[in-house]
């Protein structure tokens, strides 16, 4: 019988510095040393890799080929590292945005102020309504700069019905004039000088001269100023379109535009610069969206361009008659965001921006509320005080009191109130849209 013996170091792993050939290893070691020529330079990690990659070539091609590439590498690491920034920040922003979007859909138009922040300096021009159909607000109160440059039509629809009306019996005129014989020019003018028609035919015919019949050949010719420099017939364009304005469509005025945005579209700010083309003109604009209420003249605010639905888009923009569409682009015009129509210009269209304030009821007894997190001094609520109070549940009260140094308030509602319920004071400013840098350009 034969039993095994084991053995309590087998299987165990050698301590690192003592295999039986570190010896030798270390002997081959200090002879290469020693080979060496003593006034080399030092060889770096990099040019060691190499000299062992390719040992035939020499140290100066082997340096002079690491430092290449190594600048090379080092170039292209640089604008791909510019551009991963670039692309980094615009995917923030992208996401800021969105975040933005779907705080502004959970909580629309809610606000907050600071501990340190003063409501009566924040909101020094927001204004307090007891009903936003029913409250009367003056279109012409407190207008911008801006809007001593626009263009006021009295009735727009009214003006554009004219203006249609007389552009049709001019070119039918013309038209008629066109087919007629040679001697309809003498009989046009013995009828200019007809005494009884004097009032009315000179200022017909005059009018309806400026008008060429279609299919007519013309020549047109250019008035430049004399410090133009001529253009090559290289740098000239292969054609270029002609086309006349409307009486009041050289003139600029506050366009508003309904729009509908395309789907997968980027989030779009208000006064974002954006590229409008409208017809045969583009400009870029700063547009501000709201919403169209048919039976109420002020028209809500809003942040974003809606992801679904309508809005309407107020822009400062060269006045375009009904029907017209419009294509809406992003600032490079690469992308298109939306499409829509021409509306109106009517520059007594008021947009307002609400901001909501909210606070939270601590005591509750029937009608009562102590309400706190809204203001957070004493001087914010006796200045508030005499704007109404309404609830997320339909409540509507006014603030009595405030209690204490921190912005807590005593505040009496015409229902009794839940201690869940969120207590709202909506404040409103009026909104106009901005120009962009430079001004309008329309080409």
């Amino acid at each position: 019988v034969m039993f095994a013996n084991p053995d309590a170091l087998e299987g165990e792993q050698n301590l690192i510095g003592f295999d039986h050939n570190d010896d030798d290893d270390v002997m081959e070691e200090e002879s290469q040393e020693k080979m060496k020529d003593p006034c080399a330079p030092p060889m770096d990690h990099a040019t060691a890799w190499m000299a062992e990659l390719d040992p035939d070539n020499d140290e100066a091609s082997v340096s002079r080929a690491l430092s290449d590439a190594f600048n090379t590498n080092k170039s292209d690491a640089l604008t791909d590292a510019t551009n991963h920034d670039d692309d980094d920040e615009d995917d923030l922003e992208e996401e800021s945005r969105e975040k933005a979007l779907r705080e502004e859909e959970q909580f629309p138009d809610e606000v907050e102020l600071t501990r340190t922040e003063k409501g009566r300096d924040r909101y020094a021009r927001y204004r307090a309504l007891k009903s936003f159909r029913k409250s009367f607000w003056d279109p012409m109160e407190n207008l911008p700069n801006d809007y001593a440059k626009m263009f006021q039509f009295e009735n727009f629809r009214g003006t554009q019905r004219d203006v249609l009306r007389e552009v049709k019996e001019d070119i039918a005129y013309s038209q008629q004039q066109a087919t007629d014989d040679d001697n309809v020019t003498d009989d046009i003018n013995m009828d200019d000088n007809d005494d009884d028609d004097i009032g009315s035919t000179s200022t017909a015919s005059s009018s309806k001269e400026c008008y060429i019949p279609i299919n007519t050949p013309v020549t047109i010719t250019l008035s430049l100023p004399s410090n133009t420099p001529t253009p090559s017939p290289t740098s000239l364009p292969p054609f270029v379109t002609a086309t006349s304005l409307l009486p009041h469509e050289n003139k600029a005025s506050v366009l508003h535009i309904h729009l509908s945005p395309l789907e997968n579209a980027p989030v779009i700010k208000s006064k974002d610069v954006l590229t409008f083309r409208t017809g045969f003109r583009s400009f870029h604009a700063r547009p501000i969206f709201s919403h169209s209420n048919l039976n109420c003249d002020k028209h809500k605010y809003e942040k974003f361009l809606p992801p679904k639905g309508f809005c309407t888009a107020t822009v400062y923009a060269p006045i375009t008659y009904t029907p017209c569409p419009v294509l809406v682009f992003t600032k490079d015009g690469n992308k298109l965001v939306a499409t829509g129509s021409i509306a109106t210009a009517d520059t007594r269209r008021i947009i307002v921006k609400r901001s909501i304030l909210t606070g939270y009821p601590t005591r509750v007894h029937k009608r009562w509320a102590t309400v706190k997190y809204m203001f957070y001094n004493p001087e914010d609520v006796r200045w508030f005080r005499p704007a109404g109070l309404t609830t997320k549940f339909g409540l509507k009260g006014h603030i009595l009191e405030s209690v204490g140094d921190h912005g807590t308030m005593k505040c009496l509602f015409d229902r009794p109130i839940k201690q869940h319920d969120t207590v709202c004071l909506a404040l409103y400013k009026r909104v106009f849209p901005k120009f962009c840098e430079g001004g309008l350009r329309v080409w």
